[in-house]
């Protein structure tokens, strides 16, 4: 054979060989595989959070907010008109006054005058009485001395009766009147009628202030209220004085945050107002707290003032024997999801007694030991499987 022959011939017969038997290996290790073992598919169920139910004695706190507002506020009104002469340095807005403390003081000299005048008409009024009973004694005895009178009925001018009683009535007058201007120096001095702190004033010396015209405003600082709008739902947890135990009404704590600190007060429900907030359809508490400007622990700069906006709760008892838990947990009408000992989903009926924040007390339809599905799972059906994380379950 041509060398020449048979070296095309391996050229082209070498790669056809090398395919065949590439195709010939496929196939005998495709006969000789071992077909696979059929495993049956476990379903480890869905995976949840759950927290066992634990009876506990819970206390009814109602959280709500408020507006400070004074428990009193007068008017300061002069009763008489004049120069002022003098003027406390405590009256100004934002000081402090004592009761019976003096505010200012009006010029005194005209009406010391009419007082004098007063006492001087009321020595004259005594006089012309002590003058008119002579004369009626007088007139008396010349009236039994012509020997009238014994039909027993004397004639009323014949012993000066007028006279008499005109006298009586004008030393009346006069007294009056020496009250009345002795009232009136008093009145030149102005006294605070109670522990307070100004609120607005509009007076110094030297000037001139009418008679029922107000020079300024005090605000009481014994106590002060606090107006809290509640819900209905939350009304009924509130006790109003004469109702329950003791009388008393809930006690409050009325809190506000200042920076980084928390100033409180002690408080007590003292009555509920007799209208409904026609924006907010609540009904609004009042809560009482005594010595609202005393310095506080942290200091002394944080007052109950006037129009300050507080932070209130409201302690209203303890339920026993129930069980919290978070609002989410609270499925639709009131339901929660309990996962069983065969871990199977179950949906329960549950009653909540009250809401805080975010929690939902249940005072009936739960167990202690019970486990509560947290976790939200869409399309939930009664019996589905659940797992949990791992074997020990939160608390």
């Amino acid at each position: 054979m041509n060398p020449g022959f048979r070296k095309v011939v391996f050229r082209l017969g070498l790669p056809v060989f090398i395919v065949a038997a590439g195709l010939l290996a496929m196939k005998l290790l495709v006969m000789s595989r071992k077909a696979p073992e059929k495993v049956k598919r476990v379903r480890a169920g869905v995976l949840v959070r759950t927290v066992r139910a634990v009876p506990e004695d819970c206390p009814v706190v109602i959280h709500a907010t408020g507006t400070v507002r004074p428990s009193r506020m007068v008017e300061v009104v002069p009763e008489v008109g004049g120069r002022v002469v003098a003027v406390s340095p405590a009256f100004v807005q934002g000081g402090m006054l004592r009761k019976g403390q003096e505010l200012f003081r009006i010029e005194s000299v005209d009406y010391e005058l009419i007082l004098e005048k007063a006492r001087a008409d009321l020595a004259r009024a005594e006089l012309n009485l002590q003058i008119e009973k002579t004369r009626a004694d007088i007139a008396r005895k010349e009236w039994r001395r012509l020997g009238a009178g014994k039909s027993g009925s004397d004639p009323p001018l014949v012993l000066r009766k007028p006279q008499l009683k005109e006298a009586r009535a004008a030393l009346a007058a006069a007294r009056a009147a020496v009250e009345q201007a002795r009232l009136n120096v008093r009145r030149t001095r102005l006294h605070a009628p109670f522990n307070a702190v100004v609120k607005s004033e509009s007076i110094d010396v030297g000037q001139y202030v009418r008679q029922g015209v107000k020079v300024g405003v005090l605000i009481g600082t014994d106590l002060s209220e606090v107006v809290v709008p509640v819900s209905l739902e939350d009304l009924g947890w509130i006790r109003l004085p004469g109702g329950g135990k003791g009388g008393g009404g809930s006690r409050a704590v009325v809190t506000v945050d200042a920076g980084e600190r928390t100033f409180a007060w002690e408080g007590r429900v003292v009555r509920l107002l007799g209208d409904v907030d026609a924006r907010s359809r609540m009904s609004r508490v009042i809560v009482e707290v005594q010595n609202p400007y005393r310095c506080l622990p942290g200091g002394c700069n944080v007052r109950l003032a006037d129009g300050l906006f507080v932070n209130v709760e409201f302690h209203c008892g303890v339920l026993r024997n129930v069980f919290r838990i978070t609002r989410d947990a609270v499925r639709d009408n009131d339901t929660v999801w309990l996962m069983d000992s065969h871990g199977r989903l179950r949906t329960r009926k549950v009653h909540i007694a009250h809401y805080q924040h975010s929690l939902a007390v249940i005072d009936s339809g739960l167990s202690g030991g019970e486990r509560i599905v947290l976790t939200t799972i869409p399309g939930a059906v009664d019996g589905m499987k659940l797992r949990t994380a791992d074997a020990q379950e939160e608390m």
